[in-house]
């Protein structure tokens, strides 16, 4: 990769690629500063919204790692090796197996290549569903080793606890459900489908959501000492009054209506209109400069 990509496109291309990510990376820092300070402890969670509030403020204290990672490949571009991005917008993935495509991409790629290829090339003429489910099983089960083994250079010693094992085992169920559904889906007859751009934008912005929220909840669990405090955190949730969760209701409502209206925009490239300004290169690196500036202040 590093040698297909030294400086295959124009240099200034390439320049200005990485100090977008550069830019996004501090910005993406400084985001994780926010939600550091404002995530509270998960011990001293009591309630049903301070549980709600923990647990996406919690999540998105993971952009850190989006941050580190693309001012890494942000500075290798400005050094002229044009890498792909390494995040894909993990926090809009529309399923598990979709938030498996967009997170940590170069680790899926080694991951696919490694072990999901190889295994699933083999076995598929025998029985193509089977295939799918032996090599996802596998590749899941090496994922957690090498994480382990991550941890082992870290702690000096192989992190295995039930937290673990349970969070990479529902990851492992998911994905394996959307991929088995996915399959199945493409075995049957198609159907003809609804091309209401606002059904379409219900569609993925309800996706949106229950992902966000499931995995809200994995995390929470990864990152709890033990599998029982997770369940006492989560406990919180019978505290919920019948006018919390109406509201709870009528908010999460209002998201699923600006995602669909964002998505009929989308649909119909009216964000097109308002990229005259981006056509401009001096006006663009300017105000990459600003950004990067506010950034560093």
């Amino acid at each position: 990769t590093f040698q297909c990509t030294y400086y295959n496109e124009d240099d200034l291309v390439i320049y200005q690629k990485g100090l977008n990510l550069l830019i996004l990376g501090f910005l993406q820092l400084l985001c994780y500063r926010v939600f550091y300070y404002l995530t509270p402890q998960a011990s001293n969670v009591s309630g049903f919204w301070e549980l709600l509030y923990y647990l996406s403020f919690s999540y998105m204290t993971l952009i850190r790692l989006n941050g580190m990672l693309n001012i890494v490949v942000g500075m290798m571009r400005m050094f002229g090796f044009n890498l792909p991005d390494i995040f894909n917008y993990m926090f809009l993935a529309q399923g598990f197996d979709d938030y498996w495509r967009r997170l940590n991409i170069y680790w899926k790629d080694f991951m696919v290549k490694i072990f999901y290829y190889p295994i699933y090339f083999k076995y598929r003429k025998r029985n193509t569903l089977w295939a799918l489910v032996l090599a996802t099983l596998v590749t899941f089960f090496f994922n957690w080793v090498l994480h382990s083994y991550q941890w082992f250079w870290i702690l000096g010693k192989f992190s295995i606890r039930g937290t673990e094992m349970l969070v990479w085992t529902s990851l492992f169920l998911f994905v394996l459900y959307a991929v088995v559904a996915q399959y199945l889906s493409r075995t049957k007859k198609a159907e003809v489908k609804d091309k209401s751009p606002w059904m379409s934008g219900f569609h993925k912005s309800f996706s949106i959501l229950y992902t966000f929220i499931a995995i809200t909840v994995i995390y929470a669990l990864y990152t709890s000492p033990s599998i029982k405090s997770w369940v006492t955190l989560l406990e919180n949730i019978t505290t919920g009054t019948l006018t919390d969760w109406m509201w709870l209701f009528v908010g999460l409502s209002i998201l699923l209506g600006i995602g669909s209206w964002l998505f009929v925009l989308h649909e119909k490239e009216t964000f097109r209109d308002i990229g005259f300004f981006f056509n401009n290169p001096k006006k663009v690196l300017s105000l990459q400069f600003i950004v990067l500036g506010l950034a560093l202040f």
